[in-house]
């Protein structure tokens, strides 16, 4: 019987605060002219729309900030690829080191680069999800 009172008490404790915003999410909804103070929390759906729009703009950002990674590194790659490629010292090996490290590079730096396009498909996908979900939670 103890035992059973002890979960009980340990679940509606945890279920008191379940619906409070962490200061880093209220920090990110306040950017958004969203003061979660005011919401009403009786409204479970609107607090699950609020948490939906906390989750895609976490991953909007996250997908962004790898896009821009992925084509900085490609465009690194292929510039260094092609520099090497175009260094010739005159020499008349078969397979000199820097034809074979400038191959590797553009190579990399090409498939950085075509990588870039789904990632900063998914983050324009995960926008839209929450612009449309501001524009429901603001009505």
């Amino acid at each position: 019987m103890k035992v059973f009172l002890l979960l009980m008490t340990l679940l509606l404790s945890t279920s008191a605060f379940a619906q409070e915003f962490t200061k880093k999410e209220q920090k990110t909804l306040k950017k958004f002219n969203i003061d979660p103070v005011a919401q009403n929390y009786d409204n479970e759906v609107k607090y699950d729309e609020l948490h939906s729009f906390l989750n895609y703009d976490k991953q909007y950002r996250s997908k962004k900030k790898w896009g821009f990674i992925f084509a900085g590194a490609g465009t690194l790659l292929t510039t260094t690829g092609i520099l090497l490629f175009t260094q010739r010292d005159g020499s008349v090996d078969t397979y000199p080191l820097e034809d074979l490290a400038g191959g590797a590079s553009i190579i990399l730096g090409g498939a950085c680069l075509g990588a870039t396009f789904p990632i900063f498909n998914s983050s324009k996908k995960f926008k839209n999800k929450k612009e449309d979900l501001l524009e429901k939670t603001k009505a």
